[in-house]
């Protein structure tokens, strides 16, 4: 599996310039709201004010710059924020929801037989491996990207038998591999929703 920079989402207005990070933390945020991930893609396509400050600040690098941001756009006219808010909302939520993966370990048969399971169920054990599994800090957990944590589960995975020896299977974990992690990250956790859909709409406001 390779693992690829996360895309740059920024948002900007006048003099002020918001990077949005797809990590870990923003992921669950944005989850855990009301409806989750297919009532906030509405609310956004709304222009569901609140909504649209609820996924800045979820993604947003600076929180500071982020408050700077929100502030100034008090006064815009819809139109205006549709053009400046809209897309790197929805390019946020896809990003955490399709995070750019490209796995050359996991057989087509992985991805196919692996059993979809719960946003929250998937987030929850993504940062369960990197406090757990990889050692780190859970301000580190929270602030990286998934593929992140996959790449660095499966470098780690990798060290371990190349330390201990043995199968693949004896340095991973009892619940679910990296390989299967990133298979079911790629293909979604809800084989119903509409990812393409979503791309498509998210290009609407590019």
């Amino acid at each position: 599996m390779s693992v690829r920079p996360a895309p740059e989402i920024t948002l900007t207005h006048g003099n002020h310039v918001v990077r949005l990070v797809p990590t870990l933390r923003a992921a669950t945020i944005l989850e855990q709201s009301d409806g989750g991930f297919p009532a906030v893609l509405r609310r956004i396509e709304d222009l569901h004010t609140d909504t649209l400050r609820a996924v800045v600040m979820a993604g947003a690098s600076s929180r500071t710059a982020a408050d700077a941001f929100l502030t100034a756009l008090g006064d815009l006219p819809l139109s205006k924020l549709r053009t400046v808010a809209t897309g790197p909302c929805l390019a946020l939520i896809a990003a955490v929801m399709a995070p750019d993966i490209a796995s050359a370990t996991t057989a087509p048969t992985t991805r196919a037989t692996s059993a979809p399971v719960a946003w929250a169920d998937l987030y929850s054990e993504l940062f369960g491996i990197g406090t757990g599994w990889l050692g780190w800090t859970a301000a580190d957990t929270w602030n990286a990207t998934l593929p992140e944590i996959i790449a660095a589960f499966e470098a780690h995975g990798k060290k371990l038998r190349a330390i201990h020896g043995g199968e693949d299977d004896d340095a991973q974990p009892a619940t679910m591999s990296a390989e299967q992690h990133a298979a079911i990250v790629a293909q979604g956790s809800d084989p119903a929703f509409d990812r393409a859909g979503l791309q498509a709409m998210k290009a609407n406001y590019a």
